[in-house]
């Protein structure tokens, strides 16, 4: 079944979080597309990913070169909207490695937040931008930056500026959380959890089913 959860039911019924498959990017040509989000000012992106280069986007939109969240190099974030960009220093990536990613902003232009593992890179002022969304692993259609390695467990809130406190929640050491758990207002939740065969990545949490373009047949559906 296209989108399954992986794991078994728990004491009342509950699934207890599994992170499954997740989405092999190859860094060149591939992408996944869906319907337009627009998060407004104030919003949460919360993301798995596992890079194989330093340099790709995670979130973009396919009409702007203008709007980004993406690696820049192995220690810096971006995310930039409207005209406006915001890096925030990391600590130093390596390739080949799991790293839980959440970006916030309370809408009032002062608190756009980034999280690593939860813990907080930075905090810095970004001029009250609205931006949308359309595009997983790569920004215009133009001018593009495509984002080579694996993603998994892609959120999208609107409304809600995730916390320190959240973004430790999901990061959970490593083990992970339901976003849809976590944080309020989740309008989009990719869990990734196709398997060979899928070219659908199924939003368990909204409409946004994505497309998967210029993928293999097969092989792009790894284990988490």
């Amino acid at each position: 079944m296209i989108g399954s959860r992986v794991g078994i039911y728990g004491q009342g019924g509950v699934v207890p979080f599994a992170f499954g498959n997740a989405l092999q990017f190859d860094g060149v040509n591939d992408y996944v597309s869906f319907a337009s989000i627009n998060h407004g000012i104030t919003f949460t992106f919360s993301f798995w990913f596992k890079p194989d280069t330093f340099t790709g986007t995670i979130f973009g939109d396919s009409g702007s070169a203008t709007y980004i969240v993406r690696l820049v190099n192995s220690t810096t974030f971006r995310y930039a909207a409207g005209g406006f960009a915001r890096d925030f220093t990391i600590p130093t990536l390596t390739t080949g490695v799991w790293y839980h990613g959440m970006l916030s902003s309370n809408g009032a232009g002062s608190n756009l937040r980034f999280y690593l593992n939860g813990v907080e890179s930075t905090t810095g002022a970004l001029g009250a931008v609205t931006g949308t969304t359309n595009q997983l692993g790569r920004y215009s259609t133009t001018t593009s930056v495509q984002y080579g390695g694996v993603l998994d467990e892609l959120a999208i809130s609107v409304g809600y500026a995730g916390s320190l406190a959240n973004a430790a929640a999901l990061y959970n050491s490593g083990n992970g959380a339901f976003a849809k758990d976590i944080l309020s207002n989740v309008v989009a939740y990719w869990r990734m959890n196709g398997v060979s065969g899928d070219s659908t990545a199924v939003d368990e949490q909204g409409t946004y089913n994505g497309t998967l373009n210029n993928f293999p047949a097969s092989g792009m559906w790894v284990p988490h």
